[in-house]
């Protein structure tokens, strides 16, 4: 008996923010560009590195977490199939695409709750970052400057909060 096997993991950075719309059934579909990154050395001892870059598609309801979550520059893991389509360019010329379609995803750039909702005001551009939690040297350091040793247990609860409200998601409808 033959059997065949089309399975992806990818771990990268987003190249751009998630792109959300909706078919003509009205069925989500996201679209994300991932860059992954190989280094190695060389057979004279050049560090050498290459970047590849993909195009993840998501459906249904991991289309709409991942685009509410995900922005530009955030590291995440999909895990999904490779498939090829083809269409019709403008010119008349039969083109090819070759996409991840993922059927399940992990943010890996902190609490989502921590992450700031998509605005696309102009002001808030250049604020995307605020509430995310990045790694410093075996330490987390928050936005509001503070740091919290990993091997500490977590501080008590304060009426500092952040001003911005928790997102309420159901677990039970995140598919990952």
């Amino acid at each position: 008996m033959a059997r065949s096997l089309n399975c992806v993991h990818l771990i990268g950075n987003l190249t751009r923010d998630p792109e959300l719309r909706y078919t003509g059934s009205g069925r989500p579909v996201c679209d994300i560009g991932l860059a992954t990154n190989r280094q190695w050395k060389s057979e004279s001892g050049e560090k050498k590195e290459d970047t590849e870059y993909h195009k993840i598609v998501l459906w249904g309801k991991l289309a709409e977490i991942a685009s509410e979550y995900l922005r530009k520059g955030m590291k995440a893991y999909f895990q999904g199939r490779i498939a090829t389509r083809s269409y019709t360019a403008k010119d008349g010329t039969e083109k090819y695409a070759t996409e991840i379609i993922a059927e399940d995803m992990l943010m890996l750039s902190g609490d989502p709750s921590y992450q700031k909702p998509k605005d696309t005001s102009a002001t808030a551009a250049g604020d995307r970052n605020v509430g995310t939690t990045t790694p410093q040297k075996g330490k987390f350091q928050q936005t509001d400057e503070t740091f919290h040793d990993k091997n500490q247990a977590e501080p008590e609860e304060t009426n500092d909060q952040p001003d911005h409200e928790p997102v309420n998601v159901d677990p039970d409808e995140i598919p990952f």
